[in-house]
């Protein structure tokens, strides 16, 4: 028979379980809650990475306009860049993949520090563009003074400018775009020079 004793110890039993039951589904929930929490996280950090890929497979894609490279052709096999080149050439836009026959030049000659290439791009579209060349080093010319800054192999531009490259017998200039702080395209142009020192450019697309 079942005495009051028994009965009170089995009470006892059941709020002590009771107990037990109230801290595991507190634990189970506050384990789910931590789960979601932190899981916010690298699923964030995963749709931020994917955005950016497709911004830059994309970028591939973006038209060639965004950014404008002219260099000075010839008007004829015997002419040499002098310092009124910007009157006495023709200024031709490269297009992809098409190589341009540049007016004569001469590392040997003083009127020209190197071969000018114009950079022409809307600020509304590129916050600034990256240029790098390997073989070779970039220059800055004041036309007008005379002066002549040797930049080195590297340079932001944050506005339209004509550079001046000095290059080996080949060079590959590396031209990037960047908005918002992301690289929105990547340009390569190269510089040749064939047996009879006549130099030949074009551009990727």
């Amino acid at each position: 028979m079942i005495n009051k004793s028994t009965i009170d110890k089995m009470k006892e039993q059941i709020k002590v379980d009771n107990t037990l039951i109230k801290k595991t589904k507190d634990k189970i929930l506050n384990k789910k809650h931590f789960n979601y929490k932190y899981l916010l996280i690298p699923a964030t950090s995963i749709i931020i990475l994917l955005l950016i890929s497709i911004i830059k497979i994309n970028s591939n894609k973006l038209p060639l306009n965004l950014l404008d490279v002219s260099v000075y052709a010839m008007e004829n096999d015997n002419y040499y860049l002098t310092s009124d080149y910007e009157k006495e050439t023709v200024r031709q836009p490269l297009k992809p993949n098409i190589e341009v026959k540049l007016a004569k030049y001469n590392k040997a000659m003083s009127s020209v520090p190197g071969i000018p290439i114009n950079f022409n791009f809307n600020t509304n579209n590129i916050d600034y563009i990256k240029i790098s060349i390997d073989g070779g080093t970039i220059l800055t010319w004041n036309i007008k003074t005379g002066f002549i800054n040797n930049i080195g192999d590297n340079i932001s531009l944050h506005g339209s400018e004509t550079l001046y490259f000095y290059p080996n017998d080949n060079a590959l200039i590396e031209v990037i775009g960047v908005k918002n702080n992301i690289e929105i395209f990547k340009k390569n142009i190269k510089i040749i020079i064939d047996k009879d020192y006549n130099y030949y450019a074009n551009i990727s697309k």
